[in-house]
Parts: structure tokens; sequence; C-alpha cells
């Protein structure tokens, strides 16, 4: 259904913004969770609450899937955005 709803340049264009602001997100979120979990130690790693870690992935997961979701699903609906179309065309171009 989706191929007769939305122009093709449409379709393309939402699976990248998908699947780029989908990595953005996630890498965002575990540089921050990394960073402070250098401060564990192995005790630390024997108390760690498991449930605690898996919601906070979960929560990772999550965002990531309801932005990157929005991102695609504004560029099915309005097209890619004016600001891009200069680097989109360079791009198809091979310059």
């Amino acid at each position: 259904m989706s191929s007769t709803l939305f122009p093709p340049a449409n379709r393309q264009a939402a699976k990248i913004a998908f699947i780029r602001t989908f990595w953005q997100a996630v890498t965002g979120s575990t540089v921050v969770i990394g960073g402070s979990g250098f401060v564990l130690s192995a005790a630390g790693l024997a108390n760690l609450d498991w449930a605690a870690l898996g919601y906070g992935v979960g929560a990772i997961a999550l965002t990531g899937l309801i932005a990157a979701g929005k991102s695609a699903g504004n560029i099915l609906v309005n097209g890619l955005p004016n600001a891009y179309l200069p680097s989109a065309i360079d791009q198809e171009s091979g310059e």
C-alpha cells in the first residue's frame, strides 16, 4: 500500500532517514551510558541490577525506534526537506 501512497523518492529517503536517525539516537545514548559505566568495579558488577540494565537498554532501543519512525514518517508525508536537496543532488551526481 505504501508503494501507491508515497512517491518512490520519498520512500527511499524515508528508509535512509529511519536508519540514520535510529543509529544516531542509539549511539548518543550508549556513549553516555558507556562513559558512566567505566566507574563500575568488579564488585559493582556483582551487585548490578540486571533488570534495571535491561529496562535501560530497552528504553534506548524504544527511543531510537520512536525517533526514527517520526523522521521516516515526516519524510514519507512531506518529502525531503529543501535544506537537504542540494546535498542529495550532489550525491546522486557523484560530486
